[in-house]
């Protein structure tokens, strides 16, 4: 599953779609900072546009 080029409405269909790509047990290990990396790349992104 790709989760390149798709907007999430929120928080929890973009942890889900993440879950779902990785795997419980990865996203479990890595949770913090798949969340402080996206929430990064979602301000950069909104601040360039």
């Amino acid at each position: 599953m790709s989760l390149v080029y798709i907007s999430y409405d929120n928080d929890v269909a973009f942890k889900k779609a993440v879950k779902e790509a990785l795997g419980i047990t990865v996203y479990a290990k890595n949770d913090g900072t798949i969340l402080e990396v996206a929430t990064t790349i979602s301000a950069n992104v909104y601040w360039f546009f």
